[in-house]
Formats: structure tokens, sequence, C-alpha cells
């Protein structure tokens, strides 16, 4: 060592002892006459040039045993925890904002540090409660949705099955010809269809109102969580809402639907247009009558003609218009009264066509917000899994990590272990942390489900493991050793089959 060098270490042995002292008189630690006389001079010798080989000998023996009376701390941790000289002006005010010697700054950056990383661990937990609450809430509409559908369809094909059971039965009682006509069936003003209609109709429409609620709080949900996956947007969910693309097959037959029941409202709007007092059928239904009146006296003049000629045909025609006859004339006994009918018969049918085209506009909506709610959950579910897998485990450790250094510098500060190594093995505890918290992530999903920790949320576990790193690497050593054993288990049987002889 040269003499430049042997003076720092000497002066700064020197500096130390003030502190050592002033710290063995704070902790009542007993020091011996002749060690503290040494010490106390060292500094007068020093400033006057009087420090010679020998009082440096006696020196360094002195410092000897005082650093040895003041174990389990150090020197450097003595150095760190003692206050340094009050400066003035602005170094004064930034000494008491940050602190007056090493471990009091480190102390108050660490605190920080931890307040900090609790601050943004507890924005996260909140986005991320808020992002699954919505998720969870637009998974359960959208169930309700779905079983809400299915009753519903469910009650519209009663109503076609309720309706195709009328109308089988007055077919039945109709003749072939009657059948073929365009025929107003008369079951549609009869109180037992009337009373039928009205208890599905009833269901059909509460089904409605509930799907139109179910709908309504679909798309305020999904708009909610298109909100909170905006920071994600540009990445996850297209820019323009109105680029998501629904289901082409639903909205095909939806729309083709629609659009039959379009045509007919149309062609039944013309049709009460064009003759809104049915007087036109009424004048197309007795010009009917009076022609089957004509072919019934036609096939009565054959038979009273030529009764030989007078086939069984002739017979069952004039039977069949003889019969249709009398249904027309029937009919026509009371032309205003059928024309009220008729008329009544159009306004049912027209009401009944807007209601299943409006029923079939609202089902494209909900479609389309259905489609639009899984898009949106889609998203969502992407970024909880990020959130879940990645970000939240890295800040559970890191916090973790965070409070075992204050914990340990508490410690270390209160034996006058605290020293510039100590900081930096916070600094790489940290570190570890953060990896510890990101392999989490990764390999919990390994744990067996009936161990404990595998009933403990990811969370907490990232915690634990960034609070006790040590666990998380001896397992990890404990799995390499036991792999590289069974390794060379299997190198040396296989060595041993190669040398054995044949």
């Amino acid at each position: 060592m040269d003499s430049n060098n042997q003076q720092l270490y000497e002066k700064q042995a020197v500096k130390n002892v003030k502190r050592l002292i002033a710290y063995t008189a704070k902790k009542g630690i007993p020091i011996s006459s002749k060690t503290l006389k040494t010490l106390t001079i060292a500094d007068e010798k020093l400033k006057n040039d009087a420090w010679t080989a020998e009082f440096a000998v006696e020196f360094w023996k002195a410092f000897g045993s005082i650093s040895k009376a003041i174990k389990p701390a150090t020197v450097d941790g003595v150095r760190a925890i003692c206050f340094e000289p009050t400066p003035q002006g602005y170094h004064r005010i930034l000494g008491n904002i940050f602190g007056r010697s090493t471990a009091q700054r480190a102390s108050n950056l660490y605190t920080i540090i931890t307040l900090f990383i609790m601050l943004v661990l507890l924005v996260f937990q909140v986005y991320w409660v808020v992002g699954n609450t919505l998720e969870l809430k637009l998974t359960e509409l959208l169930d309700s949705e779905k079983n809400l559908t299915s009753e519903l369809y469910r009650n519209m094909q009663d109503y076609s099955e309720l309706e195709l059971l009328y109308k089988t039965k007055e077919i039945e009682a109709m003749d072939i010809q009657s059948v073929q006509r365009d025929y107003n069936y008369i079951f549609y003003s009869t109180p037992e269809w009337e009373r039928e209609k009205l208890q599905i109709d009833l269901e059909i429409k509460r089904l409605d109102g509930e799907l139109e609620s179910i709908r309504t709080q679909l798309e305020r949900n999904r708009i909610v969580l298109l909100y909170w996956s905006g920071p994600w947007k540009q990445v996850l969910i297209p820019e323009d809402e109105t680029d998501i693309v629904v289901s082409e097959s639903d909205i095909d037959d939806l729309t083709s639907r629609r659009e039959s029941y379009n045509n007919q409202i149309a062609e039944k709007e013309r049709e009460i247009k064009n003759d809104p007092d049915a007087l036109k059928e009424l004048t197309a239904k007795e010009t009917e009558r009076d022609l089957i009146a004509t072919k019934v006296d036609e096939l009565k003049d054959k038979q009273e003609t030529n009764e030989e000629a007078f086939t069984n045909t002739d017979k069952e025609s004039l039977a069949i218009y003889e019969s249709e006859f009398d249904k027309v004339a029937q009919e026509l006994a009371n032309p205003e009264e059928y024309k009220k009918q008729i008329v009544s018969q159009r306004n049912i049918t027209l009401q009944e066509l807007i209601d299943q085209y409006n029923s079939l506009s609202r089902q494209i909506e909900r479609v389309k917000v259905k489609e639009e709610s899984q898009r949106a959950r889609l998203g969502a579910g992407f970024v909880l899994v990020i959130l879940e897998s990645y970000i939240l485990p890295v800040l559970y450790a890191l916090l973790g990590a965070s409070a075992y250094v204050l914990r340990t510098m508490a410690q270390e500060i209160e034996e006058g272990k605290f020293s510039a190594e100590s900081n930096r093995s916070y600094i790489l505890r940290m570190a570890l942390g953060t990896l510890a918290g990101l392999m989490v992530g990764w390999f919990v999903f390994l744990l067996p489900r009936q161990t404990f920790l595998a009933s403990i949320s990811p969370l907490a576990i990232a915690f634990l493991v960034g609070y006790n790193i040590e666990i998380l690497f001896s397992w990890m050593d404990a799995f390499i050793k036991k792999f590289s054993k069974s390794n060379q288990s299997g190198a040396g049987l296989q060595e041993n089959v190669n040398d054995s002889p044949v």
C-alpha cells in the first residue's frame, strides 16, 4: 500500500471514530479509557501532523477494539445511521426532506417506492375488479338472452302449431274445391281461437319485453366495457365499433323473413286501400255465387234433358257446386255483416303481419347487440388475462419484495448493520421479486389442485413469493437437482449396458 492510500484510510478511519464513539455512548457499550483516549486524540494528531508510526499502531489497535465492541453492528453500519452535519441554505431543507443520514435517505426512498407500488397496484386492482364485474355481468346477460330467446321461439312455435291445428280442423270440414280458393278462415273470429291466441300473445309480448330490457342492458354494458378497455382498444378492439361483423347466417335468415313480411304488409295495405269497404270483394263473391249458380243450372238442365248421359262424375260435380252455392249464399245472406267480417279479417291479418315484422326487427337488433357484446367480452377477456397473468402478479410480487426490504432495513438499521452493500442487495431483491411475480403467472397452473398453494389466489402466491424469494428458487434448485440426478442415473445405466459383455 503506498503512502497516499494509507493516509486516505487513516483519514477515513479518524472520521469514523467520532461516529463510533457517539454510537457506543448512545448504546451504553463499555470502552476502556486507554482505547477511548487513543481514539479521541487521533483527530488532533492528524491535523497537527503529529501522526507517527508508533501512534498509528496504537490507533489501529484501539480502532479494532471499538469495532469488536459494537458487534453485531459494523463500522459501515454506524456510519450509515449517524446524522451528517446540518448544512446551511437549501441543502438544509433538502436534508430535512430526504434525510440527514444514508440510512434515513434509503429508508425514505424505499418507503416512497413501496407507497408508489401500492398506489399503482390499487389502481390496477380496482381497474381489474371493475372489468371483471362487467365481464361477468355481460356473460350473465348473454346467458339470460339466450334462455329467453329459446323460450320465445318455443312460444312462437306453439302459436304456429295451434294455428295449423285450427286450420286443419276447418279444412277437414270443407270440400277440396273450397280449399283451393283464396279462403278466409272463419276460426280467426271464434272465441276459442281468440282465447288461445290471447294467452300465447301475452306470453310472447312478455318475453319480447324482457328481451328488449336485456338488449338495453347488453348495449349499456357493452358500451361501458368498451370504455373500460379503451386503453387497450388500439391493440385488441377495432377502432371503429361499426366494423364489428355479426353472424351472416342468422342475419340473412332473419332479414329474408322480415322482407317477406314487409312484402305481405305492402300487398295487404294496397288491398285495403283499393277496397276499403270490401265492396269489390263483395262483388267478386256475388259474381262467384252467380257463376256457381250457372254451373248448377247447367248440370240440372243436362240431368233433366238426358238422364242417361248424366254420369257419376256429373253427379259428384253437381253435389260439389250445390254445396259451394249453399256456403256462398249463407255467407252473402247478410252483405253488410260479410263486409264487416272481411274488413275486420284484413285488419287482423295486417296487424299480425306488422307484429311479426316488428318482432323480427327486434330480433335482428338483438342479434347485432349480442354479437357486439360477445366481441366486447372477447376483447375484455384478453385485457383481464393480461392483468391476471402478468401485471397484477408482478405488482404483488414487487410489493412483497418491498415489504421484505422495509422490514429487513428496519432491523439492520436497528442493529447497525445497514451499509451501501445492503442497499445494493435490496435493489437486487426487488428485481428478483419482479421476476418471481412474472414466473408465478407461468407456473402456478402446474401446482396440483389438491394442494394448499393451489387453493390460494395466484396474486397471494405472487405476494408471498415476492416476500420470500428463497422459496421459489429453492423449489427450482431442488427440481433441477432431481432432474440432473435422474439424467445421471439414466446415463450411468446406459453406460453399464454398453460396457457389459455380449
